[in-house]
């Protein structure tokens, strides 16, 4: 093939979405790693938005738009929280309460 023929600048096309999906997949975070870094994003949003002392109440769906992450990766981060006791799960899968 010579340079400038159509299948060149396919195979440069390719060479270059290659290189960048492989740059996206050696970026991402590990995902128990993701979890833990989504976990202490939800203690820090709950704990801004906390209104008087006691147990701050964590709702899933809000939580899942303002982190911008889906309802599934929220709730397992919360799921390690609640190992660590710093998160508890209520009667709905979607409320949680964090200690202070």
């Amino acid at each position: 093939m010579e340079w400038g023929s159509p299948g060149v600048e396919i195979l440069g096309s390719l060479e270059r979405i290659t290189a960048e999906l492989l740059a996206r997949v050696i970026r991402r975070p590990q995902p128990k790693a993701r979890a833990e870094q989504i976990a202490w994003e939800i203690v820090e949003y709950g704990r801004m938005n906390a209104v008087g002392p006691g147990e701050i109440l964590i709702v899933v769906s809000d939580v899942a738009f303002r982190l911008r992450e889906s309802p599934r990766d929220v709730r397992q981060a919360l799921c390690l929280l609640q190992m660590k006791g710093i998160a508890q799960r209520t009667s709905s899968k979607d409320h949680w309460k964090l200690r202070r």
